[in-house]
């Protein structure tokens, strides 16, 4: 094409391919007929996640050289939104590596890298979100002060995902004297150390993810040290979050959506199925324009980090189209099913809720448009929105 210096292409491999059709068949075999049991446990069924991990699909997105498989984050993404479509809360869960190990790789020396990641079992998760809403704007309230020659940490973090089982949580916690990502950073905690108490949280969503409430007390952790530019590490892990957690809710907005159609066609009115009815008709194509449109946004910031592309733009416009468009087709697919949709024997409902909840594990979308903000318009915007966050926080 005239005036194109270059063209995308979103196809899969056929590696890549082979993989999401048996992750498919996996979760729709394995995860689907166990979601609401797995809701109403909190936990992923022991012989589900030694499946997942017996294919070694908890290591996607892994190079080499930290005990990957040879799939890159393209993949991961795209496996995750695959079984999402069955249950997102179930492939949170079963992320025993998760954006803990994209840290340790992203932030870590090459000595740490090996050391921390060289045991494939060892299950690990990220503790970043606070209460304060403006922490993955970079104010957190957790604090790493040096004692000796290391650091101790204190604070509290929450909606910390498979804390409950981790052997290892990185923690991002801001230096006593720094501000702004720059204040940042990273460090390894034994999640069974003294000091670290850890609580389950009874969240609306993502339960079977177990979501917890992690407080450290004058906790030591060994701080990752390998990156040469920290705030640009920092930021490609809050980038990859992004995107994973834009794919989760375009895959649980897709099962949804799934359902509510299969009910269009086999649910009649006025003697023809109610999906012939003009008005639902539209009422489900809007669903499909906003899905595409979130998924393409998606791949489009998954082809960036693949690349090694600066990412942040195309990974907030990801996560902010994603958590709109899949908040609005879960809603509408519960709308669809009538009253009957916001029954438990229902799968919409818990997609519904499950949407809700990815929507803020990594940041709200108001956030995203705070670092949008930054990008395009510089730095003070990002303060402006942290200061406005910290008075909505206190209202």
């Amino acid at each position: 094409m005239e005036g194109c210096s270059f063209m995308i292409s979103f196809a899969c491999s056929e590696d890549e391919q082979s993989l999401l059709d048996t992750l498919g068949r996996f979760a729709q075999n394995q995860l689907m007929p166990d979601a609401r049991a797995a809701d109403r446990r909190q936990s992923v069924d022991p012989a589900v996640r030694g499946a997942y991990r017996e294919m070694g699909a908890h290591l996607l997105g892994l190079p080499d050289a930290a005990g990957g498989i040879g799939f890159g984050l393209t993949a991961k993404i795209l496996a995750e939104e695959v079984l999402s479509r069955s249950d997102a809360a179930q492939a949170v869960g079963l992320d025993d590596l998760g954006l803990a190990a994209q840290a340790v790789v992203a932030l870590g020396s090459e000595a740490q890298i090996t050391q921390l990641l060289g045991d494939a079992e060892r299950i690990w998760a990220l503790a970043s979100s606070e209460d304060d809403p403006a922490a993955h704007l970079g104010y957190m309230s957790t604090v790493a002060r040096r004692q000796g020659q290391g650091d101790v940490l204190s604070g509290t973090k929450t909606c910390v995902f498979n804390a409950n089982r981790a052997d290892r949580l990185v923690v991002l916690a801001r230096h006593e004297d720094g501000d702004g990502l720059a204040g940042i950073a990273a460090f390894v905690v034994d999640a069974r150390a003294s000091g670290v108490q850890i609580t389950l949280e009874d969240r609306m969503g993502l339960r079977a993810g177990q979501p917890c409430r992690v407080q450290f007390e004058g906790v030591a952790g060994e701080r990752l040290v390998g990156a040469a530019d920290p705030v640009a590490a920092l930021t490609r892990l809050f980038d990859i979050g992004r995107v994973i957690n834009a794919a989760r809710m375009v895959g649980a907005a897709r099962g949804a959506m799934g359902f509510a159609v299969d009910y269009a066609q086999d649910r009649k009115a006025f003697g023809k199925p109610i999906c012939a009815h003009q008005g639902l008709a539209f009422f489900i194509a809007d669903m499909e324009v906003a899905l595409e449109s979130a998924r393409n946004l998606v791949l489009k910031a998954a082809w960036q980090l693949e690349s090694g592309a600066g990412a942040t733009v195309a990974a907030c416009n990801a996560a902010i189209c994603a958590a709109e468009a899949a908040v609005k087709v879960t809603v509408d697919a519960v709308q669809v099913f009538g009253g009957a949709g916001f029954m438990k024997d229902m799968p919409v409902e818990r997609y519904m809720r499950d949407v809700r909840t990815l929507g803020n594990a990594l940041g709200t979308p108001e956030d995203h448009l705070a670092v949008l903000g930054e990008v395009l318009y510089g730095p003070e915007s990002l303060k402006s929105a942290a200061k406005d966050g910290k008075k909505v926080a206190q209202a």
